[in-house]
């Protein structure tokens, strides 16, 4: 090969390996309170996509909010930490609000999730949600947009 050849053959790795990368990460800006005080408004994460995948208990994740939420039609997308996977004991206050036994086991194919804020609406008025549902988990949070930065797109 000569050298323009390997240029452009590396050229076409890269923009294959950055669309391949552009549809796995999404960055998402907070909206509301639900998260606080580990998460606040106008933050913004880095996601991973993983429809569907269930991570690790306890992981930020992205989920598609249920069509009975408040504002779905505006927020279609909520950031939640996972809280019970298939075969976990679905957590105290999910079960009281619910009116489940305490001993309620989440289903296969199913998830429960909270806001780290009290009153977050989460699987308290949604029930266990279905784990397709999950758009991706938290990776990393990014730096505050500065003023300035924010008015020049």
């Amino acid at each position: 090969m000569t050298g323009p050849a390997i240029a452009a053959a590396a050229v076409v790795v890269l923009v294959a390996a950055l669309l391949a990368l552009w549809r796995r990460v999404l960055v998402v800006t907070v909206r509301g309170g639900s998260m606080t005080p580990a998460l606040h408004e106008g933050d913004r994460v880095v996601v991973w996509r993983r429809p569907g995948r269930i991570s690790a208990a306890r992981d930020l994740v992205v989920v598609r909010a249920p069509e009975t939420a408040y504002e779905a039609a505006i927020r279609p997308i909520r950031i939640k930490r996972l809280v019970g996977r298939p075969g976990d004991r679905v957590p105290a206050v999910i079960s009281a609000a619910q009116g489940w036994d305490r001993d309620f086991v989440v289903p296969p194919g199913r998830v429960a999730v909270l806001g780290d804020h009290p009153r977050s609406e989460d699987s308290k008025q949604w029930g266990l949600i279905p784990a397709d549902r999950i758009v991706g988990f938290v990776v990393r949070m990014l730096p505050p947009e500065t003023s300035e930065h924010a008015s020049h797109p």
